[in-house]
């Protein structure tokens, strides 16, 4: 280990909740794309969700934990939670049940939790993270469905002055492995810091290692 990243470790981190959960949601993309590496993408996507859903929550803000809540009740929204995080809980929980097993995780859950952080990150934060947007587009591609909030997100990836089009296909554009190609190639540019300027980047709020632990966007 060179003497920079021994002083790196040897410093004291200050984090805060919105860098955690953009950090694990950036990495989540990441994985679930670019490496196919579902259970990791899943821890990381579920813990990423539960910051920014309770962040809402704790703000007044409506999201399904608090609408769910208010039409049937703490008893139904509790048996609910327990099955949508069924998987979640079996992967973060090393304490008990160490020979157990689980026999109905489904990747599909994990690009269902990404997209619920993506789309409840931009409403928390205000901000519209590219890696967020590619993701939605990739989900949109995927499951063929119309919604106003996925166009309305989409459009800003592709609007008349986006520098990535060419790259991911346009919204006429239906070729899901093409854009999926792109989308993943972009996802490893942005990791090795070639990604096109002027998009703000969930990244941005991780430290790392190569410039020296900079503080968050200093």
């Amino acid at each position: 280990m060179s003497d920079q990243n021994k002083k790196i470790l040897e410093i004291e981190w200050e984090i805060d909740k919105k860098t955690i959960a953009l950090n694990h949601l950036h990495r989540a993309i990441y994985l679930y794309i670019v490496e196919k590496d579902f259970l990791s993408a899943h821890l990381l996507a579920s813990a990423s969700t539960e910051i920014i859903l309770n962040t809402l929550e704790a703000q007044g803000t409506e999201t399904r934990i608090s609408s769910f809540r208010k039409k049937h009740g703490e008893k139904e929204y509790k048996l609910i939670h327990d099955r949508i995080n069924k998987s979640y809980n079996f992967m973060k929980h090393g304490s008990r049940g160490v020979k157990d097993k689980i026999k109905s995780y489904f990747p599909s859950e994990t690009e269902v939790r990404i997209f619920e952080a993506c789309i409840y990150s931009m409403i928390l934060y205000e901000e519209s993270y590219l890696e967020a947007l590619l993701f939605v587009f990739w989900y949109k591609l995927r499951h063929h469905k119309e919604n106003e909030v996925q166009d309305k997100i989409v459009s800003i990836l592709l609007s008349e002055d986006s520098k990535i089009t060419s790259k991911i296909g346009n919204s006429k554009d239906k070729n899901f492995n093409n854009a999926t190609k792109g989308i993943s190639d972009m996802l490893i540019d942005i990791s090795n810091n070639m990604h096109p300027k002027d998009y703000l980047l969930m990244r941005d709020y991780t430290f790392r290692y190569d410039e020296g632990m900079k503080t968050i966007r200093e």
